[in-house]
């Protein structure tokens, strides 16, 4: 113990010197003789000061319970002076009384008790303002009082009385004592097990007077009494479990117990002082005792007081203050014990570190002396971080990112910075009020001061400036929080009132309140806030479900406990802790009892739990995986293992086996009591111990958990619970799920309570129901809803009904048509079916028939009649049955048993509704014998009796047309060969032989083919039949009949190919296509040659027309040979002049190959461009376009040798062509070549007086150059009629239109042909001549001619076509 710091007489003035600490600790208040009050922190450091008005001495100093007031009254005067320790302003409070004696304010609430020298009291409220006198409290001057923490006021006056009285002034009780007392305090007497400080003790000279007043049973005061060498008594203070320390002037210090088997008696004593001793106090806190007396300061460890005296004490000597010492006072955390003396002096001694501290998940914040704090990571036993403080706090918070100390209403900030182990300081925040508590998420601070909490953001930030800060409640007056907790997602706070309140941070709004039905003194919520344990004012606790709002009690629970702290572990466990010891509980959400709390046994004990003994000195933090992280009173961190959790940790490895398997079992004990039960497993597995087993399926299946259950279970071959089990683990709602299993086992009362309490409650009757307890059921109904007893009554009945109890059964359906269960409500229109259904069933039954059938009519339900007809059918009773049938629509049921009783008028009645063939049939012959053939007819169509219906409509209607039409609909042989004889024998020869051939009498059907000469008919027949076979046949007919033509399609038809071959050719010309044809489709070599041989020549020395070679070629797929001939075949009708024909089979040639996927060859293509070139000169002159026209000409001229007939008209019209379009070196150009001698003698005079007018116009052959436009490849600029790039080598696409190249920006595609064109000129042309594709001739219209955007793929069609060009053979 170390001297922190003092207070001299230079502040505050000689003489005696009043002194009181803030109940936080955080600030002295102190005022001597100076005329002054002053204000120190716990540092020594001056925080404030303030002059007194009046200059009487000051008697009291008092602070209010938040610490944010400070009461000061001064001998002789009326008022009392306010001191906020937020404004730092003095308030003066008159009361109007001449001379105030004494204050006090309240332990509980926000009320000051003044005392005057008359015997008045006042009562100040701080919150209203409200000052209330109550005269003649005490007759005499007040001299001394105290509150409880029931907010009870104990007053001693010089009136030698004492009074109790609420906060309100009314006395509650009032002894008379026979000398003034003094020194008035509360305490706790042991004599019941109530924990409240009710009993009032006060000194009294040599002895200690008590009362309790709330005991009724003894309303009788105590007096103890000490022995006569102690003398007078001069101090005294209650401590512990209900004793007192008592100080005498002798310097003798006792104990004595409060207890009611040893109450007054003495427990121990130590004399401290030799002479004289002045006062003595006691810190709970640290347990520990300290008095003063001559000029010593002694401190004294009160641990055990069996060992009181005899543990470590220390003693501090103060000079120059021998018999001057007045009073001594520890802070409420016991770190600072102040002693004042009578010369005007404060000393303050530190007696241990403040035992401060914070955690984030497994990170601790703790001071490690009076400036610097420390953060280590329990998780690795690592500090990782360490930094300086510029004031001792009284309280820290630590962040994931962040930390706060803090003093008063004043809080420092910093920012962890973990890589570099420091922090910087972002900065100092001050509140308006004292501040309980703070909490620091990643974003948030919240603050709680002045019974308001402060949600403020920690660091600026741009996005969530609309949620920078927050009070709560909105209303200071309208709550007051007591208790609060920051989690990642949610502030939760809750009010004196009993109320809870999550607030979500993100949505920055209330998400859930929760109200209570009393006041609330502190949350404990899990790092997610999704569960809270709360203590309520009568320190019973419960545990919070925001989810449901449904609250779990937790028992037992220590009324003394401080603080309750979640594993950051395991979710489900938690302990509370008081100063002696730890309780381990885990939270079981879904149980078969519903959500429990359960108190942790420990192993092999009968305790209802599993305590461990918290160490003296040991202040909790936090929780870790069974292990409860402490700071000791050193300051340094230190680990409790709980013994609920102590088998856990133990290494095995070298344990002996007898050893190793009780830990084991003593692991898994542990484990299947804290549900940890995949573990559990684990450790029942090695075990393999069936009991072990069982009992965690069991503790498993009770805790809803059906996974572990069933893999249990699964181990142990018990397939039943498996089957069971397994559908439970897709349902959601737990009260199905306990019933279920209380239905497995057998516990049919719990599964009806619990299905009572689902939201199918309906399954406790359905489970009675199944169990055939039909008197339950029907008291479920009663119970549930009386509305249901028609329903029981009716499955009743049904269950009679079928068992033959037919009487009851009737009983019962009468019942459930009662409607007075409705309350006049109408049944369901279902019910009252199937009660009526029964009642006319079991009426049948008892005998009553017409009334049964009645019924059964009279209710017009199908099923109802089908059901009442069996019951007939069963009684033998056939024609009601038939008539229920029909009724029921079985018409095919009734009319069966109509015709069982002939009764064929009633099947008459319904024969529309029947399908059965078997009574149309029987209808239809009892009609026909009627000779009403209509009627059969139809009876015989619904029979689909097709040939009894061929055979009426022929024999009887006459109707030969509707006979056909039916065979041919229904395909019907029988009906065809009833057709076949009815023609024969009306001479209608064609379809007879049809129909002998649709009967597949194809012999027959020849005969009389051949007979009557209709083979043209039977030809048609086979054809349409497919009759391959017969085709040989026909073919013979033919050529017998020399027919040839004929006989080679038939032989053809039946593959008889060569034969075939050579009636074609004896058929000449006339058969030449067919014969290709027929080659091409047999693909034999032998007739591919005869054929080439006869289409030479070689067989009748007359060669045919190149063409028929083409198509020859063509036909076999011979695409080679075919390009070849057909250049041969175009090059001959090009020179012929015929250039239409060459055109057509270049055309045909090259889209043959384009639908066969084969590449044109270049020579081909070429050929059509020229010949295409020429042929499309004079669409071009429809476009009006002569210099085109010119060049278009040009590319023919180029060409002349390929034109012989036409040579000197094409020259011609080029020259007159470029000239008329101002070509004039090309029109001289051409002049030149006609001019030469094999055209000279060609050309008329007007031509050549033509061409010498060019000559003299033009000499020197000036003319324009021709336009460019870009390579559709490369967008090289070159000729518009130039069709290949120069650039990229590529022969490019040309225009059908105009001959010219084409260009991405301006391309089609006939939707004939697809060959490419200018959309401008292509729908220019199409206007102009008939809407006529210039390339294939067919008629396109404009509308279906599209501009296309995208060419790319068509580009490299055509180049990847031209790239696989071979050079033609």
């Amino acid at each position: 113990m170390k001297e922190l710091f003092r207070i001299g007489p230079g502040q505050n003035g000689k003489g005696p010197v009043v002194f009181e600490w803030q109940r936080t600790g955080q600030y002295i208040a102190v005022a001597g003789t100076s005329g002054r009050v002053l204000i120190y922190d716990r540092q020594g450091e001056l925080f404030d000061q303030f002059s007194l008005q009046h200059k009487g001495k000051v008697t009291h100093v008092d602070w209010d319970k938040e610490g944010d007031v400070l009461a000061v009254l001064q001998q002789g005067t009326g008022t009392v002076s306010l001191w906020s320790l937020n404004t730092r302003k003095v308030e003066s409070l008159e009361t109007n009384t001449n001379e105030l004696t004494f204050l006090k304010w309240s332990n509980a609430s926000h009320h000051l008790a003044i005392g005057s020298a008359k015997g008045t009291l006042l009562i100040y409220n701080r919150k209203t303002y409200k000052l209330t006198p109550i005269k003649g409290k005490h007759s005499k001057k007040i001299t001394n009082g105290a509150w409880n923490s029931e907010n009870m006021l104990a007053l001693t006056s010089e009136d030698c009385t004492i009074t109790i009285s609420n906060v309100e002034g009314d006395t509650i009780n009032q002894k008379k004592l026979s000398e003034e007392v003094n020194e008035i305090r509360w305490g706790t007497l042991k004599q019941n097990d109530s924990s409240k400080d009710t009993t009032v003790t006060a000194k009294c000279g040599q002895w200690i007077w008590m009362f309790d007043y709330a005991d009724e049973s003894n309303l009788t005061p105590l007096d103890l009494s000490f022995q006569e060498y102690y003398r007078s008594i001069c101090s005294y203070r209650w401590f512990g479990d209900g004793y007192l320390m008592v100080g005498f002037y002798t310097g003798n210090v006792v104990i004595i117990s409060s207890h009611v088997d040893e109450i007054g008696r003495e427990v121990n004593m130590v004399k401290f002082h030799n002479d004289t001793l002045k006062a003595v106090t006691y810190n709970e806190h640290i347990k520990k005792g300290a008095s003063i007396g001559d000029n010593t300061i002694q401190v004294f460890d009160m641990h055990d007081i069996g060992l009181f005296g005899e543990q470590g004490h220390e003693k501090i000597e103060l000079e120059d203050e021998y018999g001057s010492l007045s009073r001594l006072e520890w802070t409420p955390d016991g770190q600072i014990l102040t002693v004042s003396s009578n010369n005007g002096t404060v000393y303050n001694f530190l007696t241990s570190i403040p035992v401060i501290h914070d955690n984030y998940d497994t990170k601790v914040l703790y001071l490690t002396s009076l400036s610097q704090v420390c953060i280590k990571d329990l998780q690795d036993e690592k500090v990782v971080a360490r930094f300086s403080i510029d004031v001792e706090p009284s309280f820290m918070a630590l962040g994931p990112q962040h930390a706060a100390v803090g003093l008063n209403n004043r809080i420092w900030y910093y920012r962890l910075k973990y890589k570099n182990g420091t922090a910087d300081l972002m900065g100092e925040k001050e509140y308006l009020g004292t501040i309980k508590d703070v909490q620091l998420n990643r974003q948030y601070a919240a603050v709680l001061s002045g019974g308001r909490v402060v949600l403020s953001l920690l660091q600026k930030n741009k996005d969530r400036e609309d949620k920078s800060e927050k009070f709560f409640p909105d209303d200071a007056e309208s709550e007051e929080v007591s208790s609060m907790a920051l989690t990642s997602d949610f502030l939760i706070y809750s009010t004196t009132r009993g109320t809870i309140y999550f607030f979500g941070i993100e949505d920055w709004q209330m998400v859930n309140i929760y109200r209570y039905e009393m006041g609330i003194v502190s949350v404990f919520p899990n790092s997610m806030g999704t569960r809270v344990i709360f203590v309520d004012e009568t320190h019973a606790a419960y545990l919070y479900n925001p989810v449901n709002d449904a609250i779990t009690s937790i028992k037992p629970f220590s009324g003394s406990a401080e603080k309750v702290m979640w594993d950051v572990s395991d979710p489900n466990c938690f302990i509370t802790s008081d100063k002696n010891k730890f309780n381990t509980y885990v939270y079981s959400p879904n149980t078969a009892r519903g959500p429990e709390v359960i108190a942790v046994k420990q192993v092999d004990s009968n305790q209802l739990l599993s305590t461990t003994d918290r160490p003296d000195g040991f202040t909790p933090i936090f929780m870790m995986n069974g292990r409860v992280i402490c700071q000791m009173t050193s300051g340094s961190i230190a680990q409790v293992t709980l013994i609920s959790h102590e088998a856990l940790s133990k290494d095995n490895r070298q344990s002996s086996v007898q050893s190793r398997s009780k830990n084991i079992y003593n692991r898994f004990s542990q484990l299947v009591r804290l549900n940890r039960f995949n573990e559990a497993w684990n450790a029942a597995l090695e075990l393999n111990n069936e009991s072990c087993l069982r009992e965690l399926a069991s503790t498993a299946l009770h805790n809803l958990d059906i996974e572990s259950a069933v893999r249990v279970y699964r181990y142990l071959g018990e397939a039943n619970y498996v089957m069971n089990l397994e559908p439970l683990l897709h349902v959601d709602e737990i009260n199905i799920i306990i019933g279920t299993i209380a239905v497995m086992n057998k516990s049919f009362s719990e599964a009806e309570s619990r299905f009572l309490q689902s939201s199918q409650k309906i399954r406790a009757l359905e489970m009675r129901r199944d169990l055939m307890d039909w008197k339950r059921a029907l008291e479920l109904a009663e119970q549930l809803d009386t509305r249901q007893i028609p329903i029981v009554s009716r499955e009743f009945a049904q269950q009679r009904e079928l068992h033959g109890e037919y009487e009851e059964a009737h009983a019962l359906y009468m019942k459930a048509m009662d409607e007075s269960y409705l309350n006049g409500k109408p049944f369901p229109a279902r019910h009252i079916a199937l009660c009526k259904e029964g009642t006319a069933r079991v009426t049948i039954r008892l005998g009553n028939l017409n009334e049964g059938l009645r019924m059964a009519l009279d209710s017009k339900s199908p099923k109802l009649c089908r059901e009442c007809a069996q019951v007939f059918e069963e009684l033998r009773q056939y024609q009601y049955a038939a008539q229920l049938y029909v009724k029921a629509g079985m018409y095919e049921k009734g009319a069966t048993l109509y015709i069982k009783v002939k009764k064929f008028n009633a099947v008459e009645a319904i024969l529309n509704k029947l399908e059965n063939p078997q009574l149309f049939i029987a209808y239809a012959k009892a009609k026909e014998s009627e000779r009403k053939y209509i009627e059969a007819e139809r009876a015989y169509e619904r029979a689909n009796d097709v040939l009894n219906v061929v055979r009426i409509n022929l024999d009887r209607l006459k109707k030969p047309s509707k006979a056909i039409e039916i065979v041919k609909r229904e395909q019907s042989v029988e009906g065809a060969l009833l057709i076949a004889n009815y023609c024969k024998d009306t001479k209608n020869f064609r379809l007879a032989i049809e129909f002998l051939a649709f009967a597949n009498q194809f012999d027959e059907a020849f005969n009389l083919a051949l007979k009557e000469d209709e083979m043209e008919t039977y030809a048609i027949v086979v054809t349409d039949k497919k009759q391959v076979k017969e085709y040989a046949r026909i073919a013979g007919y033919y050529e017998q009949k020399g027919d040839y033509g004929q006989a080679g399609d038939y032989f053809g038809k039946c593959k008889q190919y060569k034969k075939a071959l050579n009636l074609y050719i004896k058929c000449g010309e006339a058969k030449i296509d067919e014969a290709i044809e027929l080659v091409g489709i047999a693909k034999e070599d032998e007739l591919t040659h005869h054929l080439v041989d006869y289409l030479m020549g070689d067989l009748d020395n007359v060669p045919k027309n190149a063409k028929f070679i083409f198509r020859l070629y063509m036909a076999l797929e011979n695409y080679s040979a075919a390009i070849r001939t057909a250049l041969i075949i175009a090059t001959q009708e090009q020179q012929n002049g015929n250039y239409k024909p060459a055109h057509d089979i270049l055309f045909d040639t090259i889209r043959v190959l384009q639908s066969k996927s084969i590449h044109v060859p270049a020579d081909l293509a070429n050929s059509l461009m020229l010949v295409h070139s020429y042929t499309v000169i004079r669409d071009l002159g429809l476009l009006e376009e002569p210099e085109l026209t010119a060049r278009l000409i040009m590319r023919v001229a180029k060409n002349i040798s390929k034109f012989p007939n036409h040579a000197v008209p094409i020259l011609r019209t080029t020259i007159i062509m470029c000239y008329k379009a101002g070509l004039g070196k090309q029109a001289l150009e051409y002049a030149n070549m006609i001019l030469q001698p094999e055209y000279r003698s060609k050309i008329d005079n007007k031509l050549k007086q033509f061409i010498r007018g060019i000559y003299r116009k033009n000499p020197d052959g000036a003319g324009e150059d021709e336009k460019l436009s870009p390579c559709p490849y490369c967008n090289y600029q070159l000729a518009r009629t130039e069709l290949e790039c120069p650039s990229c080598k590529n022969e490019l696409p040309y225009c059908i239109v105009t001959g010219e190249h084409m260009t991405r920006d301006d391309w089609c595609m006939c939707p004939s042909c697809k060959f490419p064109a200018k959309y401008t000129k292509f729908s220019k042309l199409l206007k102009r001549n008939e809407n006529k594709c210039p390339m294939c001739r067919e008629t396109v219209k404009p509308s279906t001619v599209a501009k296309l955007n995208d060419v790319s793929l068509i580009l490299d069609s055509f180049r990847t076509s031209r790239s696989k060009e071979t050079t033609t053979e």
